[in-house]
């Protein structure tokens, strides 16, 4: 999905796109990362001007999508090269995905009726 997303950014397909422009309202980039341009309230999660706008936070609030296009965005509109590939190295996401598998093959299959 990202390296969709990644092919539409580098397309152009986002230029005209009114919710990229709110996006770049908000935030801006610079030496590759992502700072907020205002003071922003989401819910217990506060940030002023100058924070950096990373996956985490975008986690920790439920917009880790926002993070993504915004990210790709940035990186078309600074001229950067589009990446062959999208490997993302979530800590602890294996162990995580192993448990929730194991938890998973546990459980018997529920009944069918005859």
């Amino acid at each position: 999905m990202l390296e969709k997303m990644a092919d539409d950014a580098w397309a152009g397909k986002w230029a005209d796109w009114d919710y990229a422009n709110v996006i770049k309202r908000d935030v801006e980039y610079k030496g590759g990362k992502m700072f907020f341009t205002k003071d922003t309230s989401e819910g217990l999660i506060s940030t002023k001007t100058g924070d950096e706008f990373t996956l985490k936070l975008a986690s920790m609030v439920g917009i880790s999508s926002v993070y993504f296009i915004a990210l790709l965005l940035f990186m078309y509109e600074a001229g950067e090269s589009k990446p062959d590939s999208i490997v993302l190295n979530v800590k602890g996401a294996k162990a995580g995905f192993d448990d929730l598998r194991a938890k998973t093959q546990r459980r018997e299959p529920p009944e069918q009726d005859t």
